[in-house]
């Protein structure tokens, strides 16, 4: 008998797909709700009549909360192996947390049934639910290692999702969602080897897209010279010296010079300045020269 057969033989291992349907709608509807765009809408309607405020009040008074989504799913989430957090850890706005603003957080805390719920899909036949679940887990736990875990201790949380990270980027890639964990190979190639500093860089934009965003190779899109030589100097240079103080970071620092490398170089081609004020241009430029000239240098 293979795996698969003893874990759907196991029936504290299934999950029912429609309790696994509500769990997803229920969460998607909490981030909606919770968002920060959503709350903005909200606070510009309501200053329009005191008839939307009262409308908007009485939404809002109807949000889901982190304790609703545990009193309403608690069988799934324990089964997946999970554990909800609210974004709004302090409790500073209310008790019930009503006016939380964020997405709900996700942590791993029993890698074994995650594992296990990874192993109970057969090849081939993933459901669109599944598919939703896997996809929406790995982006919030890879969120939760670059913004909420603290990697100075040893955070039980991290820990957890580290000791799970070989066999469960194994199951993903057998399911055909390999690039949906392509952060979870980033923390395994550098778990031994400079996880804190690359997730240091990673927080302050490193290797994200070149030419996307705001980040070490667009800059120059929307910044003076003066604060152009300043993010470099913070989000470049700073953390260089970071990476540079631990030598098993060799890797990771290598990448990072070549990384700034490729940036200052698209910077400096940027066709986008071309449609820019002349004058803008004119004032940048040598802020540029100086990065490359610092970069080159390296």
């Amino acid at each position: 008998m293979n795996d698969t057969n003893k874990i759907f033989e196991n029936p504290d291992n299934i999950i029912n797909p429609a309790d696994l349907d509500s769990f997803l709608d229920d969460v998607g509807k909490y981030d909606r709700d919770h968002g920060r765009g959503t709350w903005a809408f909200r606070a510009a309607s309501a200053h329009s009549s005191t008839d939307v405020g009262e409308t908007i009040k009485e939404s809002v008074q109807a949000n889901l909360t982190v304790p609703n989504l545990l009193d309403l799913h608690q069988g799934v989430i324990s089964k997946l192996g999970l554990e909800l957090e609210s974004p709004n850890k302090a409790g500073d706005y209310d008790e019930n947390e009503t006016y939380s603003v964020g997405e709900v957080l996700l942590n791993l805390v029993d890698k074994d049934k995650f594992i296990t719920f990874l192993k109970s899909i057969p090849d081939g036949q993933l459901t669109q639910a599944e598919t939703k679940m896997l996809e929406m887990a790995a982006t919030k736990m890879s969120r939760q290692v670059l913004k909420e875990y603290d990697l100075n201790t040893a955070d039980d949380r991290l820990l957890e999702l580290l000791s799970g990270l070989k066999d469960i980027i194994a199951e993903y890639e057998r399911l055909g969602l390999g690039v949906k964990v392509s952060e979870f190979k980033e923390y395994l190639n550098y778990a031994k080897n400079g996880l804190k500093e690359y997730v240091l860089a990673r927080k302050l934009g490193a290797f994200a897209p070149i030419g996307e965003g705001f980040n070490l190779s667009t800059y120059q899109k929307d910044a003076s010279p003066e604060v152009y030589l300043r993010l470099w100097n913070t989000n470049f240079f700073e953390v260089l010296e970071k990476l540079k103080a631990n030598p098993k970071a060799k890797d990771l620092y290598e990448r990072f010079v070549k990384y700034g490398k490729d940036c200052i170089a698209f910077a400096l081609k940027d066709e986008s300045l071309k449609k820019t004020d002349s004058e803008y241009v004119k004032r940048l430029t040598p802020a540029i020269l100086e990065v490359k000239e610092r970069v080159d240098a390296i």
